[in-house]
């Protein structure tokens, strides 16, 4: 999953540090700055408290003067991305702590992001302009939290990323810090879900698991529906709250997060404590199910789909529909692929097609 919000107040992102003993006991990870955006104010490794809360009040991090040449009342400090995997990733590390799971789960976030970051713009208004301009730069920062907020006080299993994306990026035309223009990514935030997931779903298989496709995404295979919906407590309370204001679109649904929460996570609660939890809730059949499909990896086996023969059925099925978004179709096509194909594989082929493309960019479209 991948939702992005905007952030209009700092007190969000100062949250993410709000409990030491959270990092502290295990259950999430301060990561490391992001985006050539950091890597031009000097910003490297781990995340420090300082210089975040710095950024949330537009001071440059190191110079301590202000960033952006403009500070509106009431702007916008920042945008949320927030990327999670399949339930049964975050199960089987919630159980077992594999760290090539985590890997696998930080490299698909941090590749989606790098693709993200080239397409960042700002906004030119100067000589009566209303345009944007690309700058492909951003500066953010990584927090992994492993567990989901408590339902009736206790925890689910739940690997997801916080990336707080600073509204500041560096414009070498006119050679200064100015807000960023975030509207075309998050109108194209369900193409790059699907970009994550695809990435998630080919690292997760090239550590051994078998994975399958279930709807937009993919679980592990051997994973049984059933537990992937009895550790999936905080998903039922906000559909819940869904049915019960009539709220159908997803988009509406993702806002309901913040609006549930229950609280913080209790202080008893460790990595080894929620881990016996967790194993309360299953049979000892249901416990070697969960272990057969942890501990049977194999090598990865040969893809039972090419990424020729996806790009080949969707473009047939949409032969004589006119002109369609570029994007439109890699997402479908990836999605079709999902554990089989990667995002590049789908791009090269794609790009072999004799179809006519109209437009150019992020707006390219495909004559079918």
């Amino acid at each position: 999953m991948l939702r992005i919000s905007e952030l209009k107040s700092a007190t969000t992102i100062r949250q993410f540090y709000a409990s030491r003993h959270f990092y502290e006991k295990g259950l999430g990870i301060v990561g490391v700055w992001g985006g050539f955006g950091a890597e031009r104010l000097g910003l490297r490794g781990t995340v420090t408290r300082t210089k975040l809360e710095w950024l949330c009040e537009n001071i440059h991090p190191v110079n301590g003067h202000r960033l952006t040449v403009r500070m509106q009342p009431g702007r916008t400090v920042a945008y949320t991305f927030r990327f999670s995997p399949c339930k049964s990733v975050s199960l089987l590390y919630g159980l077992y702590q594999d760290k090539a799971i985590l890997g696998a789960f930080r490299t698909a976030v941090i590749e989606t992001m790098r693709e993200m970051e080239a397409e960042m713009k700002t906004r030119l208004r100067k000589g009566g302009h209303q345009a944007e301009r690309a700058t492909g730069n951003m500066v953010w920062g990584e927090f992994i939290h492993t567990v989901a907020t408590p339902v009736d006080g206790m925890c689910d299993p739940q690997l997801h990323a916080y990336l707080p994306v600073f509204n500041a990026t560096w414009d070498e035309v006119e050679d200064c810090w100015k807000a960023g223009w975030f509207q075309d990514l998050v109108r194209d935030a369900p193409y790059f879900e699907a970009v994550f997931r695809s990435r998630a779903a080919h690292l997760i298989g090239s550590l051994g698991f078998k994975v399958r496709r279930k709807g937009k995404d993919f679980e592990i295979a051997g994973v049984p529906d059933e537990l992937i919906g009895r550790f999936s407590r905080r998903t039922e309370t906000i559909e819940d709250k869904a049915d019960v204001l009539g709220m159908t679109d997803p988009r509406a649904k993702g806002k309901l997060g913040p609006k549930t929460r229950e609280g913080n996570v209790a202080a008893h609660w460790t990595p080894d404590a929620l881990r016996w939890e967790w194993a309360g809730r299953l049979s000892h059949s249901e416990v070697r199910t969960l272990e057969e499909a942890y501990e049977s990896r194999t090598q990865p086996s040969e893809l039972t789909q090419s990424a020729g023969d996806i790009v080949s059925e969707t473009l047939r099925r949409h032969r004589g529909r006119g002109a369609i978004p570029e994007r439109c179709l890699v997402m479908e096509m990836l999605i079709a692929g999902m554990g089989d194909v990667t995002v590049e594989s789908v791009r090269r082929e794609l790009a072999k097609r004799p179809v006519e493309r109209v437009g150019d960019g992020r707006e390219c479209a495909l004559l079918l």
